[in-house]
């Protein structure tokens, strides 16, 4: 490992949060390549074997918490409702299992992918091998952008 503790750290949380911008700070200051994609990508995939995984429970809290409160239509929530049901429908199941941690943050994608598809046992490793493939090509192109 070439790089500092303080850089890949950073990297790796950024990975376990928000994948899409985890690659810069390698690509910044000169971190290997393969290096940058290990560590983004162990992040994101940790961060989305949690969530993945604790999905249905998290469900289940939120059914509880909203079964305690008075129901209130709120047209915003409806509206980004639809939208990701829409995407789903639109892409199907490979392609959003594929996709989800470059159009969610990982927590919020592992949630949804979790929410559709826990019950087919291929859903996490797409969600993994899509995570790898999102990763060699996000750092290309922020090595292409910062390097």
């Amino acid at each position: 490992m070439s790089g500092s503790y303080e850089v890949l750290w950073s990297m790796f949380l950024l990975g376990t949060f928000k994948f899409l911008f985890a690659a810069a700070p390698g690509a910044g200051l000169a971190v290997p390549f393969f290096e940058t994609v290990a560590i983004t990508s162990f992040g994101a995939i940790l961060s989305a074997m949690l969530f993945f995984y604790a999905g249905s429970f998290i469900f289940q809290r939120i059914q509880q918490r909203n079964r305690l409160k008075p129901h209130r239509f709120n047209p915003r929530r409806v509206a980004r409702n639809r939208k990701i049901v829409k995407i789903k429908r639109r892409i199907g199941f490979v392609a959003f299992c594929y996709v989800s941690s470059v159009l969610f943050p990982v927590p919020l994608g592992a949630v949804i992918c979790s929410r559709f598809y826990r019950h087919r046992k291929w859903a996490f490793p797409l969600m993994a091998l899509g995570i790898v493939i999102n990763a060699h090509l996000l750092a290309l192109i922020w090595y292409g952008i910062l390097g």
